[in-house]
């Protein structure tokens, strides 16, 4: 998982549909697994990271449901959409702590439930039909997909290829990335109640502010099933992962969807997100900007940065001016926190990224308008 994946509002909210898709970033190092007998701590096979990123990649997920828990401290105040209640937006998942109900029935099939105290949000899709609910506002919204979208083979335990075999794909991975990422096996834990390996990669690049990143995998389906990202501080800046998981297909009606009668129809909340339409105006004194508005990704890596030349959509465009102070030059303004950070330009432009803040001015600087 990239930090351009991390910035992305649907894959974010969506990225229980894919559980076997963070360990595309997995790279370097030969380190045994330090299997302990420990309560906490089950005694496993040893293992390299090679090994195990293969069998992530060979392994075939038909199904699975389960319970999912996220949450973020990366050292900012309280937004809107608390554990009190389910939203939809992307920024209420940006601090404290949320839970959501998942199911997966291969790649025309998915759930999600996020729950809060007070409400529930929905995402369903069943083949061609995305349907999205709101209780605390009873809003429903409908899309149908064009034909033939889900015949990709991208879903999780899909086909890798046949090119290479999979012990030959990690080789070719680990020493492709090998230079930028350091790689070790972490002592084994238990997720979920799964006995599990734990991968920890971390940068070499000290422009990045992610320390490291912990992947437990389950040691028998080898799905990932739950990531830590390190930024400043000891505990996780961004977690997610099961408390609950099952392999069990889904019961049919799972996915079928019959919107309240009275609810009100609005447009697709997820589309929005990704599209960028409806976004918030310019803070006050700064200058509407022009041109394309869809996000471009800078860099790769562990140095990745999103700029959005339009600034953030939504509501998270005014989230993101309140909560940035004054910069060094004239009319810019920072956002700083334990793993990203934020610059707007007077020209409207934003720049995020796990990357630190002279880089981030570096690369604002530098990239064309």
């Amino acid at each position: 998982m990239s930090i351009a994946d991390l910035l992305h509002p649907r894959r974010h909210l969506l990225a229980w549909t894919a559980p076997v898709s963070v360990v595309a970033a997995i790279a370097g190092g030969t380190a045994l697994v330090n299997a302990s007998s420990a309560s906490g701590h089950p005694s496993l096979p040893s293992i390299t990271p090679a090994q195990l990123l293969a069998k992530v990649q060979e392994t075939k997920v038909a199904a699975l449901s389960g319970v999912v828990h996220e949450s973020a401290a990366l050292g900012l105040p309280q937004l809107p959409g608390g554990a009190e209640s389910a939203s939809l937006s992307w920024t209420s998942l940006l601090t404290g702590t949320h839970t959501a109900k998942v199911w997966f029935d291969g790649a025309d099939k998915q759930r999600v439930a996020l729950l809060g105290t007070l409400s529930e949000a929905d995402v369903v899709h069943n083949g061609r039909d995305v349907w999205t609910y709101t209780s605390g506002t009873n809003e429903v919204s409908h899309t149908v997909l064009p034909a033939g979208l889900n015949s990709r083979h991208d879903e999780p335990g899909g086909p890798t290829g046949d090119r290479y075999t999979p012990i030959g794909a990690a080789q070719a991975l680990l020493k492709e990335l090998a230079p930028s990422t350091s790689v070790r096996m972490d002592t084994t834990q238990v997720v979920a109640g799964r006995d599990a390996y734990t991968l920890v990669i971390s940068p070499r690049d000290s422009r990045s502010t992610v320390r490291e990143i912990a992947i437990a995998v389950d040691s028998k389906r080898f799905v990932p099933l739950q990531l830590q990202v390190f930024g400043s501080g000891s505990s996780p800046a961004f977690q997610f992962g099961f408390t609950q998981i099952s392999f069990a297909t889904p019961k049919a009606s799972t996915f079928d969807f019959r919107p309240p009668a009275d609810a009100t129809v609005v447009a697709n909340p997820l589309q929005e997100m990704h599209s960028g339409e409806h976004r918030a105006g310019p803070p006050s004194g700064r200058p509407t900007p022009t041109g394309s508005v869809a996000p471009k990704v800078l860099g790769s890596g562990w140095t990745t940065v999103v700029e959005f030349p339009a600034g953030l959509p939504g509501v998270a465009g005014g989230l993101l001016d309140r909560l940035t102070r004054p910069g060094a030059t004239s009319g810019e303004r920072v956002l700083t926190t334990s793993l990203l950070n934020g610059l707007l330009l007077p020209d409207g432009r934003v720049f995020i990224g796990a990357v630190t803040p002279s880089a981030l001015e570096h690369i604002a600087a530098t990239t064309p308008r």
